[in-house]
């Protein structure tokens, strides 16, 4: 297990109560969610906020 899936559990509770702030974006978030590395992960989150 890298370190790194630490960090992603407690972002991943974090985007659990903000994915209602990104409507239509659902796709995106499971993206977020579904990361097993940070970088995969500040790829998604930055998909995410692009348009934001």
């Amino acid at each position: 297990m890298s370190p790194d899936i630490n960090v992603l559990h407690k972002m991943r509770e974090l985007w659990s109560y903000w994915e209602v702030l990104f409507e239509g974006r659902e796709r995106d978030i499971r993206k977020v969610m579904k990361a097993k590395k940070y970088n995969e992960y500040e790829d998604a989150v930055a998909h995410v906020l692009k348009d934001f």
